[in-house]
């Protein structure tokens, strides 16, 4: 690996055509509280086909193919190593973090270059930081509650 390029990252996810959910300190940031992330944290659902697009898209930037391709072939959750940056792969859970849920909280904005990417939502950003419930997630949330007001419970399943 030899840096973290978000835009380039990002976009690479989202030309995969695989569907996911941009989550993390970098979706922390494109709902409103911009903070330093050394990664792309994104949550795809339980779905091979999806595995294997990202897969595609990504491997000739990829550290360790082998260990991604055994993370398509086994599913749950990855950590991809590649030249554009720290792939953090979570699959979906259950309840409030299975698929639909989270596709239905869906927000979709644009790169700088147009291409359309897929946001986790706040319900489902805040649902993921209040499981997480490191320091940095408490920090987060308290700062999208200022720039957003109470905060969602729950998402519905």
């Amino acid at each position: 690996m030899s840096g973290f390029d978000p835009r380039a990252l990002v976009t690479a996810v989202a030309a995969s055509g695989a569907r996911y959910a941009i989550i993390g300190g970098v979706a922390v940031g494109l709902h409103g509280n911009p903070r330093v992330t050394f990664d792309l944290d994104i949550i795809v659902p339980a779905s091979a086909e999806d595995r294997q697009r990202l897969f595609d898209a990504l491997e000739a930037e990829l550290d360790d193919v082998a260990k991604a391709k055994r993370w398509v072939e086994e599913g749950g959750n990855a950590r991809l190593d590649t030249e554009l940056g720290t792939l953090d792969v979570l699959e979906e859970g259950v309840k409030e973090l299975s698929w639909p849920t989270i596709e239905a909280d869906l927000v979709m904005r644009e790169a700088g270059d147009g291409t359309p990417i897929a946001l986790s939502g706040l319900g489902t950003l805040v649902a993921l930081k209040r499981l997480a419930n490191r320091p940095l997630d408490r920090a987060d949330l308290a700062a999208l509650e200022e720039i957003h007001g109470e905060l969602p419970d729950a998402l519905e399943p």
